[in-house]
């Protein structure tokens, strides 16, 4: 009895403490329960505010840890995080304040550079977060945070609306004013981002996440934009060729534009030939390949939508997006940086008909003409996205061609083909 006793009265004295702490936090006196002079009404957001934030531990290809930053729910399963502290991580976990048991980090689904956020989709669901006050902060303004030390332990602590205090507060983690909505969120380098900012960033969003591990291919760099562009020329160890993008494919576009900036192509095998009918390159894996290895299974780790009911058809010199087998590809999409030029064959109007009829492809009056008169792969209408064609050098993509073949699918040049570089043409 008097060790239940005892015990009775530490968890009364350890009640008492969290009533202090509370009152205290709220500008009360645990005696007298009101408001203080010159001190902001009571605030009863405390749990409620705990459970907008989660710890986010980041791991390497390995599964060890390598970081870990904090994050702030801003609607669902959604939350947002400091990009830079995401960025290069090959997956991640979550977890929440009071519990040790982590969730997984399924993807992003939006980030920004200029704020340095990435808004990421976890397995856990929260019904009910702060909101986000949408208008600017004033110096008159009282904000709160939650605070971790090194041993889990919560607190709050002020926060001037000026932001000189910002810095007790983690990346990652929100600051709520005194009706507990969240008004800006810690930046990786102090610096303070809006909750407008954080809106903005969720009514971008994709409808569908990406792998967090694809953060490691972005970059913040401005990429010349495509009216400066003239076309682009494709540098090989059998001649140069020369392409233009069309402007009506946009995604494809500056996607390409991005790629042969960052300098993705730099070095990449033509990988596959299929004579008289085209080459393809862009496959990651081919870069330090040897003959013995099987390739072409690797873009740059993101797809893009295959675009129905194009304009654009698979005529001579056509450049169009790659994309892996239904049975490797089951959402149809083409891969972000492989592309096949055609080289392709004259056809007769008899073989036009027979692939409308068993392909479904109607072909313009346009389209029989130049599949006539200088050929091209008909029968690929439709089913990939062409988004360039080339414009000189047509006479290096048939030398290349015809190059002996071997491997394990017989497609690939027993001697490499090596794209050198591809570079940008400026107008």
């Amino acid at each position: 009895m008097a060790h239940n006793h005892a015990h009775g009265k530490a968890q009364q004295a350890i009640r008492m403490a969290m009533i202090a702490a509370m009152a205290a936090m709220a500008g009360c006196s645990p005696e007298q329960g009101r408001p203080q002079a010159n001190a902001p009404a009571k605030r009863n957001f405390y749990a409620r505010d705990a459970a907008s934030q989660m710890r986010i531990v980041t791991y390497d290809a390995m599964g060890d840890s390598i970081g870990q930053c904090w994050a702030t729910y801003v609607g669902g399963d959604i939350i947002a995080a400091p990009l830079s502290l995401i960025r290069g991580a090959h997956s991640a976990k979550a977890a929440t304040l009071t519990e040790v048991d982590k969730y997984p980090v399924y993807g992003y689904t939006a980030f920004d550079f200029r704020t340095d956020m990435v808004l990421l989709r976890v397995g856990k669901r929260r019904s009910e977060t702060s909101a986000l006050r949408l208008d600017g902060v004033e110096p008159t303004d009282t904000l709160f945070g939650i605070d971790a030390d090194l041993s889990g332990k919560i607190f709050k602590k002020a926060v001037d609306a000026d932001g000189s205090t910002l810095r007790n507060i983690k990346p990652g983690m929100a600051v709520f004013d005194n009706s507990g909505a969240i008004r800006q969120v810690a930046g990786a380098d102090g610096r303070r981002v809006q909750s407008h900012d954080i809106d903005s960033l969720r009514q971008r969003q994709n409808a569908r996440h990406a792998s967090v591990y694809d953060l490691r291919l972005q970059t913040g760099r401005q990429y010349i934009p495509y009216t400066q562009v003239d076309g682009f020329k494709v540098r090989t160890s059998m001649g140069d060729f020369f392409i233009r993008l069309y402007d009506d494919v946009p995604q494809y576009r500056d996607n390409f534009i991005k790629l042969v900036s960052d300098h993705y192509y730099d070095s990449l095998l033509v990988h596959r030939v299929l004579p008289s009918f085209l080459i393809q390159t862009g496959a990651a894996d081919s870069k330090y390949a040897k003959a013995e290895d099987v390739v072409g299974w690797q873009g740059p780790g993101y797809t893009l939508p295959n675009i129905d009911k194009q304009r654009h058809y698979h005529k001579r010199g056509a450049v169009a997006a790659s994309k892996l087998p239904r049975d490797r590809n089951p959402e149809n999409k083409c891969d972000g940086g492989q592309f096949y030029v055609v080289r392709g064959r004259r056809f007769t109007d008899d073989e036009l008909d027979k692939i409308s009829r068993e392909e479904h492809i109607t072909f313009s009056p346009e389209q029989r003409k130049t599949y006539k008169a200088t050929g091209g792969a008909p029968h690929l209408d439709g089913e990939f996205v062409v988004f360039g064609e080339v414009t000189g050098g047509m006479d290096v993509v048939d030398k290349i061609s015809e190059v002996p073949l071997g491997g394990e699918k017989g497609d690939r040049p027993v001697k490499d083909v090596r794209v050198y570089s591809i570079s940008i043409i400026r107008k």
